[in-house]
């Protein structure tokens, strides 16, 4: 009896010895190829098809934290970014983009182009003449995109703040000015006139809107001496088209 307990407890001591020095020699593989594990690391994971997903906290969750030791790492969900915690605090991990497959990027945002064509064919639109004072018609739409919209046949909204490209012509039968008009305001530099002939009055500007929803007109100038014939049939037998083209630049 004595002799089996001595041999039990020499089977013990060995059981003990073996499992300590196993657990200080453990390596620990988890995901593919379980038992091919690198000779090196304590902890290796293997996968294609899935990724280690850190700890996730907020700001005021990891502000909270107390005695949290160097070394900790987890991911900051108010600002997406990875944290390490040093001796001196937290530190943000910087990323860099060099390198990463393209197809793996973010997609840029896809920004909406914003733009307007309205026009006038004559016979037909701008069947009297305008005064001094007045704006031209362009009662009809073309392509449009954004948020440019008519208010009515010679006004039209510029809905958001910005720089605006504005294009327009107009076919006149006597000597005259056109000018851009901005909330009323015509704009100086936006004038362009015809002495003598018969040519289109043709204008191109770029105007700055600082008031969300402003209107743009295109007027005879209120100093302006004359009334002026928008001229139909202009050059030939076929209608001819008067276009106000706005695209917002940025």
């Amino acid at each position: 009896m004595k002799n089996f307990r001595l041999l039990f407890k020499s089977l013990l001591i060995i059981a003990m010895v073996f499992c300590a020095s196993y657990s200080l020699q453990a390596q620990v593989k988890i995901g593919n190829n379980p038992n091919s594990i690198n000779s090196n690391s304590l902890l290796e994971m293997e996968s294609t098809a899935k990724g280690v997903l850190l700890p996730r906290s907020a700001t005021p969750q990891i502000a909270a934290m107390t005695a949290v030791p160097s070394g900790m790492i987890l991911f900051n969900t108010t600002d997406s970014a990875i944290y390490l915690r040093r001796d001196t605090g937290w530190v943000v991990l910087a990323v860099s983009q060099r390198g990463v497959n393209p197809t793996l990027l973010p997609a840029p945002p896809v920004a909406t182009p914003t733009f307007a064509d309205f026009f006038a064919l004559m016979p037909g639109d701008n069947p009297a003449t305008v005064a001094p004072g007045n704006a031209v018609e362009f009662p009809q739409d073309g392509p449009q995109s954004g948020g440019i919209f008519r208010l009515g046949s010679s006004s039209f909204n510029l809905e958001k703040t910005g720089s605006y490209l504005v294009n327009f012509n107009v076919s006149i039968s006597e000597f005259g000015q056109l000018v851009v008009s901005l909330n009323g305001m015509e704009l100086p530099y936006t004038v362009v006139g015809r002495a003598t002939g018969t040519s289109q009055l043709n204008g191109i500007c770029i105007i700055m809107v600082t008031q969300a929803n402003s209107v743009l007109e295109i007027k005879n100038p209120a100093s302006a001496f004359i009334a002026l014939s928008v001229t139909p049939s202009a050059g030939g037998s076929m209608p001819v088209s008067a276009h106000l083209v706005i695209s917002k630049l940025q």
